[in-house]
């Protein structure tokens, strides 16, 4: 019996992951499963906008806990995953997981080691192309959803739970917050958003696929989607054999982060002081792996920018 590849869609913020997905469920009769945190929980946007897909490719896992419900465990996740996917195959689909969160890609990947297995994971990195603005894409993604309903959407969720996983965790609406509150105005939650992702869940992210050095990437100039999408199904269907690992081009996607964050002006010793503080204060408590990592980035940083 042929052993089933299926395909985990990753890579760090804004790179299209989900548009990549939608587009390779169109090609290869998929069915996408979410493995991010912040697409569990109802009220969210980017629940609205793959919702509307429904009719044509089901999307599991989105939208599926309250406001008020505590986020799965790494352990949780992949038992309800295990227990899908067959579900999925047998009904003639190909299952498509999109999107990460660490903990969740490490017990997904951990589980290829199983012995007498149907089908195992292939996570699939898409990566940062070497002429990337950060910090615009950034600030222009923040913006377009400012413009639509983010605002809007940042009301209800507060009215709803204050307390609630996406406010608490997320990078951009815990900013919102503080305009809504008129503690800051619009552009400083923009810049603080931006400067956070840049400085902070980027970081961590790539921090996270480090872990898997052998990953496959795949990268497209104008990240278009139905190009990327039919990378990934030539991977998966072993029409395309791609040496580009994350160990090939991790130093390079750090390095674009890096200037990124410079250009940004902040490369003097008493922004970058209130940098590191914010960074440091950011993971209270939190995993071992994740502090390991951002001290390491701290390092870096701290290199780039005064030595």
């Amino acid at each position: 019996m042929k052993i089933i590849k299926i395909p985990i869609i990753c890579g760090p913020t804004t790179v299209g992951k989900t548009k990549t997905a939608i587009e390779l469920a169109k090609i290869i009769k998929g069915q996408i499963i979410s493995c991010d945190r912040f697409t569990f929980y109802s009220g969210v946007k980017s629940i609205r906008d793959i919702k509307q897909l429904e009719e044509s490719i089901k999307c599991h896992f989105y939208g599926i806990l309250g406001l008020n419900e505590r986020t799965w465990s790494a352990e949780k996740y992949v038992s309800e995953v295990e227990s899908l996917i067959p579900k999925i195959i047998r009904k003639g689909y190909i299952p498509i997981i999109e999107g990460f969160s660490g903990k969740y890609l490490d017990a997904l990947i951990a589980c290829n080691a199983k012995k007498n297995r149907d089908f195992f994971y292939v996570p699939i990195c898409i990566v940062y192309p070497e002429n990337t603005n950060l910090g615009l894409i950034l600030k222009e993604r923040l913006s377009k959803g400012i413009k639509e309903d983010l605002l809007d959407e940042t009301k209800d969720l507060m009215e709803k739970n204050p307390n609630c996983f996406p406010i608490k965790c997320g990078a951009i609406y815990k900013h919102i917050v503080k305009y809504l509150e008129k503690d800051i105005s619009i552009e400083e939650a923009i810049t603080r958003s931006v400067n956070e992702a840049l400085t902070l869940v980027i970081p961590l992210e790539l921090g996270t696929f480090d872990r898997f050095p052998e990953m496959i990437c795949i990268k497209e100039e104008t990240k278009n989607p139905k190009i990327l999408a039919k990378k990934i199904q030539e991977i998966i269907l072993e029409k395309n054999n791609s040496k580009i690992k994350w160990r090939d081009l991790s130093k390079a996607q750090k390095e674009l982060l890096r200037n990124t964050i410079i250009q940004r002006e902040l490369n003097t010793k008493e922004n970058f002081a209130k940098l590191e503080f914010k960074m440091r204060e950011a993971l209270p408590g939190g995993n071992v792996l994740d502090k390991t990592y951002l001290e390491s980035e701290i390092m870096k940083l701290k290199k780039t920018y005064f030595l």
